[in-house]
């Protein structure tokens, strides 16, 4: 089980200003994981993937562009399904929040065990010099040179491609316990192999349209979606603070981007108390937002006052 002492740390809670400024008890069921509803959201992602691959190959233009649609939302949707396992509150099985969160990340080429080391992290860290999150955006944000790392998400896969490459070569990957090698080795043996039956079919078929469909997926739907969900989490905040009110951002949105987001939306929630099972952090929320400094009552929201506030700037 990788990162197990930092882990311990973080999610039971016991990290920075959290331990102060959280809510003193909650309700005990708050706590339970509940394996049946994480097997079932699983499914339905599983289902939405096949939906989506199904519609793509289709022939029809209209059918071809729905089906990137849905495959784009659901590769997006697993990345957040995928975070709710690394903080092992999916599953009641470890093995089984490890399989799945590979399996979940991988269409966006995301390294789970890096992810969960990485993010972990984060939440022990935020608020202190020492924080990094695992999806590298840059540090520009509203240039237009900015915005095209952040929503192509072009440094994760330039990171991505350097590790696959260094672990097809056999060499060490950057940032990591010699412990923990061996295991995200073997997530990009596993990306590897996925992208090579990927490739075979193309030449199988003599098509390129499962290559093509996948990518356009990827930079066109599910990159600038995951990105736009991220990007609100803690802009903007206090990040010199380590009390989860002042560095980090809350949104309540509507059911859709509640489910898309898997409840992370509720951010500040889920820092003060990551080992509750993100489907119910929104309970968490009535007791929390009166004292949340960023709060905002839906995505657009946010862009548009992030939009005004940065065109200010350029002006000021």
């Amino acid at each position: 089980m990788p990162n197990q002492h930092l882990t311990q740390s973080v999610i039971s809670g016991q990290v920075g200003a959290a331990q102060a400024t959280r809510p003193a008890k909650l309700e005990p069921e708050w706590m339970e994981i509940s394996s049946a509803f994480f097997a079932w959201r699983t499914a339905l992602w599983l289902t939405l993937m096949v939906l989506g691959a199904w519609l793509s190959l289709h022939t029809g233009a209209t059918a071809t562009v729905c089906g990137i649609l849905v495959l784009g939302v659901a590769m997006a949707h697993g990345v957040e399904l995928s975070h709710q396992a690394l903080h092992y509150t999916g599953f009641r099985s470890p093995r089984l929040n490890e399989f799945f969160g590979v399996a979940m990340g991988l269409p966006m080429l995301v390294s789970f065990y890096e992810y969960r080391i990485n993010h972990l992290k984060h939440h022990a860290l935020l608020g202190t010099p020492m924080n990094r999150e695992f999806f590298d955006y840059g540090s520009e944000t509203w240039t237009p040179k900015g915005l095209a790392l952040r929503f192509l998400m072009l440094h994760h896969y330039k990171s991505f491609c350097t590790g696959l490459v260094k672990a097809l070569l056999g060499r060490s990957i950057d940032g990591l316990h010699v412990r923990y090698q061996g295991q995200v080795r073997l997530f990009y043996v596993i990306a590897a192999v996925a992208l090579a039956t990927l490739t075979a079919a193309c030449w199988v078929t003599a098509k390129l349209d499962p290559l093509l469909i996948w990518l356009t997926a990827l930079f066109i739907v599910a990159s600038p979606l995951h990105a736009f969900i991220e990007m609100p989490e803690h802009y903007s905040c206090n990040a010199n603070s380590t009390d989860a009110f002042e560095n980090t951002r809350t949104i309540k949105s509507n059911w859709f981007m509640t489910w898309l987001t898997n409840s992370n939306n509720f951010h500040v929630e889920h820092h003060l108390w990551s080992n509750v099972p993100i489907q119910k952090i929104h309970k968490l929320h009535e007791r929390c937002r009166d004292r949340s400094q960023h709060l905002n009552t839906g995505y657009w929201q946010f862009y548009i006052s992030a939009l005004r506030d940065a065109r200010r700037n350029v002006n000021t």
